[in-house]
């Protein structure tokens, strides 16, 4: 979902017991969901935020990424999160 779509239909599924998803969205729906919402104005995607949410799950990790937009993102809402970013 890029910015300007509304995933709130999607999480209203997911809260709602309509829709189940395993791996991270099952247990981390809100907190992705806050990340769509603070990064709205930005493109970011639900994978970029899936992926976020994973690094403020696991501090010690880095994204492997070609999409520069990691470096506008926060992980915690603060901190930088750390990416490898190919030349």
């Amino acid at each position: 979902m890029r910015a300007g779509n509304t995933p709130s239909a999607l999480f209203r599924l997911i809260r709602f017991g309509a829709l189940i998803v395993e791996g991270i969205m099952g247990k981390e729906a809100d907190s992705i969901e806050f990340l769509l919402e603070r990064y709205a104005n930005v493109p970011m995607d639900l994978a970029d935020a899936c992926l976020v949410r994973l690094c403020e799950l696991h501090p010690s990790s880095s994204i492997l990424t070609l999409d520069s937009d990691f470096s506008i993102y926060r992980k915690n809402r603060t901190e930088s999160i750390p990416i490898i970013l190919p030349d």
